[in-house]
């Protein structure tokens, strides 16, 4: 659908109309937890953490430049009597993308300090009329008296866009839910680690404790592929260790079970992208759940099929023979010991995948990927903030071949 006749979304600066000039502290605070909540919830940190790296762009020393979680917390928070109106237009403008939006809040947040009243509520809104030319939508300032006021800037990033670029980074869905390539190199480097995560686990373990450990152990790296890259990766991913497996081992049991393997990469997958059944924690786990389930009854068809009913591993037999001494038959004794262990595998894979894309590597995750709060303390925070404002753009510099300063 053209871009031309669609009604674009609207970024409210605040809900109280008090005076048609200026607004309070208090209203621009509520204002930047609008745009906050506009912009997918953007959490503090990585508020913090792109402000640091836009300082660092303009040529600030890095010293001079890190900003720390608590810092920006600060601004949203009620009752201030002062606020760093400079500060508030980088929050801003990380928010929008538009450095005219951001001057616009320095200003009126330098007035409501002068005066030490308020300035109006106005609307920031998207026109509903976007030339299909156009890249982003432009905004508007809307007073509370209806009167409009265009902003200086002629292209500016709207809530949606925003968007749509980190879904163009990750290689998450576009505005017509086709996913997008992402970043070649990174890519490539996903590949490596979701099929290391999937080998070097289930080789250590199962070395250490043989057929006795109760988990498989052989599905992380597909979990981490399929919340960062999508579901055609994440089998592309679960293939490659399969055969990678294979190949080490001689041994064509992990062909045998591949499917169970494409299985779980495929509801991983299109659960996370396509049904965002990423954007809450009771989602997630239920959607590790359904993986579990799947992959079990897909185990059970290959081991009463083509295995006679040999679950190929001792802890497996002895549970099935736990649960037979209850008068089941065989066949639901397997499922019961392989649902069972299934669930705790892939629940703990799912929980460890969904730490990692929404910490360390949630620059490159799916937009609609729950955002993973490390710490509710501001110190601790704030601790955790300064270890990795070097590190995380470095990271990015890496993976996108950037200079450091210019890492996004």
């Amino acid at each position: 659908m053209s871009s031309r006749g669609r009604q674009q979304p609207t970024i409210l600066a605040s809900n109280t109309a008090l005076d048609a000039t200026r607004w309070t502290l208090d209203e621009i605070t509520v204002g930047l937890q609008e745009l906050r909540n506009a912009a997918d919830n953007m959490s503090y940190a990585d508020i913090a953490n792109a402000i640091t790296r836009a300082r660092i762009a303009r040529g600030t020393p890095p010293a001079a430049a890190n900003l720390s979680r608590s810092t920006v917390y600060d601004c949203f928070k009620h009752g201030r009597s002062r606020l760093n109106a400079r500060l508030v237009s980088e929050i801003v403008t990380i928010l929008t993308d538009d450095p005219a939006v951001g001057d616009l809040y320095r200003r009126r947040c330098l007035a409501a300090q002068r005066s030490g009243e308020g300035l109006s509520t106005i609307e920031v809104a998207a026109e509903t009329q976007v030339p299909a030319e156009d890249a982003h939508p432009k905004y508007k300032v809307v007073s509370a008296d209806g009167r409009t006021e265009k902003l200086a800037s002629t292209a500016v990033v709207s809530t949606a866009a925003r968007a749509n670029n980190r879904a163009a980074t990750a290689g998450s869905p576009g505005p017509n839910g086709r996913m997008k390539p992402a970043n070649p190199r990174f890519t490539a480097i996903m590949l490596l680690v979701g099929i290391a995560a999937n080998i070097v686990p289930h080789a250590v373990l199962h070395t250490v404790f043989g057929d006795y450990f109760p988990l498989f152990a052989d599905m992380l790296g597909t979990a981490i592929v399929a919340l960062l890259l999508g579901p055609a990766w994440a089998v592309l991913t679960a293939l490659l260790s399969a055969s990678m497996l294979a190949l080490a081992s001689g041994s064509v049991m992990p062909l045998l079970f591949a499917p169970v393997a494409l299985i779980g990469a495929l509801i991983w997958g299109f659960g996370v992208w396509r049904f965002k059944m990423a954007v809450t924690l009771p989602r997630f786990i239920t959607l590790n759940a359904a993986v579990g389930t799947a992959c079990t009854l897909t185990a059970l068809a290959v081991i009463a099929v083509v295995l006679g009913g040999d679950t190929q591993m001792s802890v497996a037999e002895n549970m099935t023979s736990a649960v037979m001494a209850f008068g089941v038959s065989r066949l639901i004794a397997v499922f019961v010991t392989n649902w069972t262990m299934s669930l705790a595998d892939k629940m703990l894979a799912g929980l460890i995948a969904l730490f990692l894309a929404g910490t360390s590597l949630r620059k490159y995750a799916n937009p609609n990927l729950m955002q993973v709060v490390v710490s509710h303390n501001d110190s601790a925070s704030s601790q955790y903030d300064n270890h990795i404002a070097f590190w995380r753009p470095c990271l990015a510099a890496f993976l996108e071949r950037k200079p450091l300063v210019d890492a996004r």
